[in-house]
């Protein structure tokens, strides 16, 4: 067997395993534009989990997305999404995640992963954005072995759920600089995607968030919080 041959399987077994690991395959949706599936709503209610995948022009690889809704308050959900120094924890792939700088509303951290069962740990140094009177979190990478990775999370107050459960969506794009890994970037939807939703669901049970206290850079800063606002509704605008 050839080795690209060799490196398809591995990507498969890849797939499989994490699919295997994540346990939720019969709640997930897959679709390019989840917001105008059928019954959408109703669906994120009862727990379903939504995902798709856009083409990136002139990449070999996608901008995944994911839709879910996790019964916490909007604020309880913040501190375990912002508390990267945790990742390690409850975060898919991630071996190691350490916190190594902040100022203002950003935060740098160093991530350590793997894809499973590829013997490889690769690395990144992500630099978090923060729009806390939005609940808006942006990222991109500044240094790390991976060719490239950027992404967001958004939060908002689940409707008819007096507050108590938060729609969450998470983007990545992530490009490895491997191409049978980034063009067969289905573990990615299928696997690693709805698996962010479902850890990030059982995180909020175990960490106890009205203990937990909320780092300088999640917290609105004062003078720049308008003006942060204003910036992150543009962006929405121009997306």
């Amino acid at each position: 067997m050839g080795s690209s041959a060799v490196l398809r399987g591995i990507a498969a077994s890849s797939a499989c395993l994490l699919l295997f690991a994540t346990g939720c395959a019969k709640s997930i949706d897959h679709s390019l534009i989840p917001e105008q599936q059928p019954n959408f709503q109703e669906n994120l209610a009862k727990g379903k989990i939504y995902t798709s995948a856009l083409p990136i022009g002139g990449t070999p690889s996608r901008l995944g997305k994911v839709i879910g809704v996790v019964d916490a308050p909007v604020d309880d959900v913040w501190k375990v999404v912002v508390d990267y120094g945790s990742y390690k924890h409850f975060m898919p792939l991630i071996w190691e995640s350490d916190l190594i700088g902040s100022e203002g509303n950003k935060a740098d951290a160093r991530l350590q992963f793997q894809i499973k069962p590829i013997p490889v740990i690769y690395w990144c140094i992500l630099r978090y954005n923060h729009n806390p009177g939005i609940y808006h979190i942006d990222w991109q990478q500044v240094e790390g072995d991976i060719k490239n990775t950027y992404g967001s999370y958004d939060l908002a107050p689940f409707p008819d759920a007096n507050g108590n459960r938060t729609k969450l969506t998470y983007q990545l794009y992530f490009e490895i600089g491997n191409p049978l890994l980034d063009t067969g970037a289905d573990w990615l939807t299928e696997t690693v995607l709805p698996a962010v939703i479902t850890r990030i669901r059982d995180r909020v049970k175990e960490a106890n968030p009205p203990m937990m206290e909320l780092p300088a850079y999640a917290r609105p800063q004062m003078v720049d919080t308008q003006k942060q606002i204003e910036d992150a509704m543009r962006d929405v605008e121009l997306r």
